[in-house]
């Protein structure tokens, strides 16, 4: 039985207002029927969810991209005016030009691809900083030199971040390309740094550990059944993991394959995932913690 809003007087299910105040009737039907008539005296019309999901644009408008062209275009030209006209030719004024150009890149091209703005904004603005770091190192000295590790790092973080959307659903190939971009990318620094060889020794195998972990973990969350069965694997996986990092570790400073600091966290690890696994199969125990910790 439906009562009235303002003066709370009950009502009949066919009543249209109220007899005492005259105070229309709304029922929630009438309500969403005045909805989708489209009516504006509707109550409460924001109240109601819409049917269609919003939208999040990341792409900026053409126009706004226009006026940034024109205000970054008055101190680029005004730049390459000042150090031709005091110099004779491009000296200092190729640092805040190439700025200026990497800044408009970054502005400009979401508004210019609007078919893919994620992937290929990333992919343009990751490239486009590399190329300026490269440029600005090869305009000082006239030969690459720090500008390598930056860039580099850039193009590794592009193709990390991108390799979900090419390698989507393929988890073992995925997990294979990201071991191979990070052993490529610590290779390429060992070679740019000439130390001490530790590409091999040290670096590829940490690689391959971290790859085996992850695809690991990526086991446990797709095939165990269970919050705590999984939480085990993984500790479990963690410490291990752990270990294998002491071990390389300590055999590349000392050559010897020993375990300094990692026995402490197998401590810990061991026994926690021994303790949740223990804990998944025991119905018991579960019921005594979650009356014991309110949970």
């Amino acid at each position: 039985m439906p009562y009235c809003v303002k003066c709370g007087v009950e009502l009949t299910d066919s009543a249209n207002a109220c007899p005492l105040c005259s105070t229309p009737v709304m029922l929630p039907e009438s309500i969403l029927r005045d909805k989708t008539e489209g009516r504006a005296d509707a109550l409460y019309p924001d109240r109601l969810q819409h049917s269609r999901k919003p939208r999040l644009n990341l792409v900026t408008g053409k126009p706004v991209v226009l006026l940034a062209t024109f205000l970054l275009a008055i101190p680029f030209l005004i730049t390459f005016l000042v150090d031709v006209k005091g110099n004779g030719r491009i000296t200092w004024s190729f640092y805040p030009m190439m700025s200026l150009v990497l800044l408009w890149l970054m502005l400009a091209y979401p508004a210019l691809l609007r078919r893919h703005p994620v992937a290929v904004a990333f992919t343009v603005d990751a490239l486009a900083a590399a190329a300026f770091l490269i440029s600005l190192d090869y305009y000082a000295d006239g030969v690459l030199g720090w500008s390598w590790y930056p860039a580099l790092s850039l193009i590794l973080v592009w193709l990390f971040g991108l390799l979900p959307v090419w390698l989507s659903g393929r988890p073992l190939r995925m997990a294979i390309a990201y071991f191979i971009l990070a052993a490529g990318f610590l290779w390429a620094l060992e070679q740019l740094t000439r130390s001490r060889p530790w590409f091999f020794p040290l670096a590829l195998p940490l690689t391959g550990a971290v790859s085996g972990f992850g695809l690991g973990v990526w086991a446990a969350v797709r095939f165990l059944k269970g919050p705590l069965l999984m939480a085990a694997l993984i500790t479990f996986l963690t410490t291990l993991l752990l270990m294998v990092a002491d071990g390389l570790t300590q055999h590349f400073i000392s050559g010897r394959f020993l375990l300094a600091w990692s026995p402490v966290t197998a401590a810990i690890g061991i026994p926690l995932s021994a303790y949740l696994w223990v804990l998944h199969g025991n119905a018991d125990m579960r019921a005594f913690l979650q009356k014991k910790f309110h949970i």
